[in-house]
């Protein structure tokens, strides 16, 4: 793809990246996972979260970050973060004709997740809801644009 056809600054890359997130899906035998209309705002400590990422390199760069709370088990919602990035790739080039390769899930710790958000104030920031039984499971979730991390990419 040629920069005549996508500039990344002119067509909005934010935009781009948050009108491609999947609106919902099922997470196989776990039940459905939703875009919440009301994203979480209030501020946490990032200390008490498990944070997970996921690289996207091509025609568009970005890193996918999930933010779990403690108790939850991030081999399970890394496959949730997964879905999030195939689906979002997919859309990417079936829309947009963007190619776009992602990485496999990585745990990022505390220090390097601060790192990434301090030199990064451009973000997307939605609130995905995982039904499971009778329990609503919020998974926030950031996208941050022309940051790729150095993964190996599938």
């Amino acid at each position: 793809m040629t920069n005549e056809q996508y500039e990344p600054e002119r067509n909005g890359t934010l935009e781009i990246l948050a009108t491609a997130l999947p609106e919902q899906f099922e997470f196989y035998h776990l039940g459905p996972v939703h875009l919440s209309p009301s994203p979480k705002t209030e501020d946490y400590e990032w200390s008490e979260r498990h944070a997970i990422g996921i690289a996207f390199a091509g025609d568009m760069k970005a890193l996918l970050v999930l933010l779990l709370e403690k108790h939850l088990d991030p081999s399970i919602y890394s496959e949730l973060g997964n879905i999030i990035a195939s689906q979002l790739s997919n859309r990417l080039y079936s829309e947009k004709g963007l190619e776009v390769l992602i990485s496999p899930p990585v745990e990022i710790s505390t220090q390097r997740l601060n790192q990434i958000l301090n030199k990064e104030s451009k973000m997307i920031r939605k609130t995905y809801v995982h039904s499971y039984k009778n329990l609503l499971i919020p998974i926030e979730t950031l996208i941050l644009p022309d940051i790729a991390e150095e993964m190996g990419y599938a």
